[in-house]
């Protein structure tokens, strides 16, 4: 039994009397309907010679009423403050003065509350039975408390009941768990490690859970469920009509301020979970003020919340393994991310497009629902975002049939970001922006309309559009590259751009932009009625191919116009064919500040039905010959376009072009690599396909990577997975697997203890266990007084607890550093240098020169993986080093890690592996 006493107040007369009468109010409402075998408290009561079961002299403490109560029996408690905390050990209810009175009319800390003020105390309720029920009370803790109400025991808790309660201000990490660092308003798990029971029939209802954690040190969490078990929705337990709100966060990963997360069910004997917890239902809560709503590890459980019960929550919930059911119809609007940042292999939900972007890997499949989303998303991770309509032409599908609109733009800021299958505007301004330096961008099934510019990849070093359909864009409707406005390169992002089957409606600019070994072919540009000059399309073009589009009624523009730009270059060794220019005011126009036409090929182009077929201004004649010009006497005839001055028009086609004729290779050229070069074949001047480029990937080792085409790179060596198989010498190594596209040795391989033994057949189990290093960096001494040379490592490896191999801190620790020369640093500690605490291990030796620290790569990660840092300072070292670089990490008297990186550059007296 925990009880303090309160520490005296001054009263007043009136105080005293209101004091007396609230409390005489308090037990005339206590005795309505109360049961024969009731037990009662108050804070006016006396626990001297009383087992609390008369109403009118009740006990004076919650723990002595529970002691003296039977199974079954009620617990009836008066309004006031009762310090200290309650343990239930027996199936009873205890039941506050406000039980069945519903949360929203009630003040926490009122008058009329029977307040449990465990401040100070690690929870304020413990339940170690079945059948109980706890409702009515306002459970109030501090920094010094880790659950407003706990279940915890060696046996089954079925049937328990958290109903109409205030839990708050609890805010200290659960001590017993090393790897999330969580205070709880309720809290259970039953059985332990290898010997879970089972929680069943948990009732948390109507309760108002708030204010719990400390933000960056410990995590809140409403309600944290270990081991439920049940086979349908409810049988585990029922969540609903509860209040979540103010969970702090503390960092990534796990532990972030949630309001509902059911955690794993039955385990092994090593305590890793093999089933997850199940048979849940959480449904009709609210939650503010928090990291997410519901972090789910459960089947036969479901997830049913209307968007209206969120406030400031970035993510609705999140679906870990995807066990649960999540009722999205009645989630509404939402997005769905399929890799979050922190969970393996989990379906994240998302009010908004740039919450999922923030909580999501890059590459993760981002799906907005078919909903207007008011936002500028910024994309500053390389994922996919694709609506409802990802991969259906945006040219030709009915919009009716349901879109994500994006009413306010994107901006796209990351290596490799997709959007796919949406609607977007944004009046007054740019559509889709790739307003910062990015790898590459793909916009393609797009409906972009109602903007000054349409999809405007500009810092995009690589861009994609392809099937988008553009329409009531002022400016330009899609472009990339830009020179940012100024007269220097070095800022300049010239685009390799692959912009094709678009149509662009009634823009000053259909296609253009700052390109180089770009295609763009098989667009539409049309009916731009404008007063000004424009164009289908403008740009500055080097080593690009122009071919098969359309451009029509450009009224006063040009189907193809060509101009220098200040600050970039003019367009130069690109060619334009197979194009038709129909309807426009020119056909095809090159301004004056285009001063030269080098490698400006026009070949098989369509002119028709313009006021002036082509026109050129600088002096060298432009080579338009073999273009049709709309009737078979070519331009001067009745019929056909004029060309204007300086143009080389004959010989010209007498018949429009089949585009499939061709008189050299570069004819053919369709500017894409991964098909192979395009030949012409001149026995039939037609082009033929060409050989696709053969990728092996040498040097690299072919176990442990592969090799493909990529448009624009060319052949491109990717890593396969981590943890493939593979084989490497000597013979004798185990379970080799790859690692950052090497094959390193495991357990058994090489000769980790150097004792000529190979470590397979050595009495030794536990040498050469692998380890992964991420970074090392070598320092050489300077020369001073003073030894002033450094190692300084980052790496992981695996080691769950309770394993043989378990790192921890009951032997030596010592670390080993050598080079490919002549380095060789030994680090040993002392037992006495290292300690523990919770999961973390830090050593440092005497004279403060090395210092070690190991700690789990994430809370509650179930694969032992650690994260080792240390650094080795003063050392007389040097003054040059080379690769590769081993480190020895032995421990628990005959364990050994060993791990290696080659790749590192040198620098004088510096060397640096990534």
């Amino acid at each position: 039994m925990n009880t303090t006493t309160a520490t005296p107040m001054r009263q007043t007369r009136l105080s005293r009397a209101l004091t007396v009468s609230f409390a005489t109010l308090s037990l005339v409402a206590l005795t309505a309907g109360v049961a024969a075998a009731d037990r009662f408290v108050a804070t006016t009561g006396s626990d001297a010679a009383n087992d609390c079961s008369n109403s009118g002299a009740p006990c004076a403490t919650i723990p002595f009423a529970v002691l003296q109560a039977t199974a079954g029996e009620t617990v009836q408690v008066g309004a006031g403050t009762y310090t200290g905390s309650v343990s239930i050990d027996k199936p009873l209810t205890l039941r506050g003065a406000q039980a069945g009175v519903p949360i929203a009319s009630r003040t926490a800390g009122g008058t009329g509350e029977t307040i449990v003020d465990a401040r100070g105390l690690a929870a304020a309720i413990s339940i170690s039975s079945g059948g109980v029920t706890v409702e009515g009370l306002d459970l109030l803790g501090d920094a010094q408390t880790y659950a407003g109400v706990v279940m915890y025991a060696n046996a089954d808790l079925p049937n328990v009941v958290v109903r109409g309660n205030f839990v708050r201000g609890m805010a200290l990490a659960n001590p017993n768990s090393s790897f999330t660092h969580f205070a709880y308003g309720v809290f259970g798990v039953t059985g332990t490690a290898g010997d879970r029971k089972q929680i069943t029939g948990l009732v948390v209802q109507g309760n108002d859970i708030r204010d719990l954690g400390a933000a960056g040190t410990v995590a809140g969490a409403g309600v944290y469920l270990h081991n439920v078990v049940g086979a349908t929705p409810g049988t585990g337990a029922t969540i609903t009509g509860n209040a979540f709100r103010n969970l702090a966060s503390r960092d990534a990963g796990l532990n972030r301020g949630v309001g509902v997360v059911i955690d794993a069910g039955a385990d092994d004997a090593l305590g890793i979970p093999t089933a997850p917890g199940s048979g849940v239902a959480v449904s009709g809560n609210t939650y503010a003020n928090a990291t997410a709503g519901a972090v789910l590890f459960a089947a036969n459980s479901t997830f049913s919340e209307g968007q209206a019960a969120f406030t400031n929550v970035l993510a609705l919930a999140v679906n870990v393994f995807r066990l649960a059911t999540i009722d999205t119809v009645a989630l509404g609007r939402h997005v769905t991310s399929n890799a979050l940042v922190g969970f393996a292999d989990a379906d994240g939900y998302f009010a908004t497009i740039q919450n999922a972007v923030d909580a999501s890997q890059p590459s993760a499949e981002l799906r907005p629902t078919a909903h207007v989303f008011n936002e500028t998303p910024i994309l500053t991770r390389g994922v996919q975002l694709l609506g409802p309509r990802a991969g259906e032409d945006a040219r030709t599908r009915d919009p009716l049939l349901g879109e994500t609109t994006l009413a306010l733009g994107v901006l796209i800021r990351a290596e490799g970001a997709t959007l796919d299958g949406l609607s977007i505007s944004n009046p007054g301004g740019i559509a889709v922006h790739a307003d910062a330096t990015a790898t590459s961008a793909t916009v393609r099934n797009c409906i972009v309309t109602t903007a000054v510019r349409g999809i405007a990849l500009d810092r995009a070093q690589s861009a994609f559009a392809q099937q988008n359909l553009v329409t009531d864009v002022d400016e330009l409707g899609i472009s990339a590259g830009s020179d940012n406005l100024t007269p220097t390169i070095g800022d300049d992002v010239v685009s390799v751009a692959v912009f094709q089957d678009n149509e662009v409606v009634d823009a000053a600019v259909g296609i253009g932009g700052y390109l180089r070994n770009s295609t763009i072919s098989r667009n539409l540009m049309r009916d731009h009625p404008g007063i000004e000059l424009g164009a289908g399309i403008a740009g500055q073009f080097r080593d690009s191919v122009v071919e098969k589009n359309v451009v029509r009624n450009y009224e006063r523009g040009a189907g193809i116009l060509l101009t220098g730009v200040a600050n970039r270059p003019i367009t130069r060794d690109t060619i334009f064919k197979c194009n038709e220019l129909l309807d426009n005011y020119f056909g095809i126009l090159i301004e004056p500040a285009q001063t030269t036409i080098d490698g400006i090929s026009i070949r098989s182009n369509t002119m028709t039905g313009n006021t002036i077929g082509a026109l050129n201004y600088p002096s060298t004649p432009l080579d338009a010959t073999l273009n049709w010009w709309g009737c078979a006497g070519g331009p001067g005839t009745a019929g056909c376009d004029p060309a204007g001055v300086n143009i080389a028009y004959a010989p010209f086609l007498t018949a429009t072009p089949d585009c499939l004729s061709c008189v050299t290779n570069e004819d053919c050229d369709d500017n894409v690599i991964c098909n192979g070069p395009e030949v012409c074949d001149t026995t039939t001047s037609l082009c033929a396909p060409g050989t696709p480029p053969v990728c092996d990937t040498t040097p690299a080792d072919a176990q442990c990577n592969v090799a493909a085409c990529q448009e624009l790179f060319g052949c491109v060596v990717t890593p396969v997975e981590d943890g493939t198989a593979c084989d490497v010498d000597p013979g004798c190594s185990t379970d080799d697997a790859c690692v950052a596209g090497e094959c390193l040795q495991g357990p058994g391989g090489g000769d980790a203890d150097q004792d000529g033994i190979c470590d397979a057949d050595d009495i030794c189990p536990f040498c050469g266990l692998p380890m992964e290093l991420e970074k090392v960096r070598l320092v050489a001494d300077r020369g001073g007084a003073r030894p002033s040379g450094k190692v300084v490592v980052k790496g992981s490896f695996i080691a769950p607890i309770g394993s043989p191999e378990e790192f921890n801190a009951l032997n030596p620790i010592g670390i080993q550093v050598f080079d490919g020369g002549s380095l060789a640093v030994d680090a040993p500690f002392l037992l006495t240098e290292c300690s523990q605490r919770r999961s973390i291990i830090t050593c440092k030796s005497a004279d403060r020169r090395f210092n070690l620290r190991v700690k789990p790569f994430r809370p509650r990660d179930l694969t032992g993986k650690q994260i080792l840092t240390f650094t080795l300072s003063k050392l007389d070292i040097g003054p040059s080093f080379q690769g590769p670089v081993t480190v020895v990490l032995r421990h628990g008297g005959q364990i050994t890690r060993t791990g290696s990186m080659s790749s590192c550059v040198t620098a004088p007296g510096l060397l640096r592996c990534f």
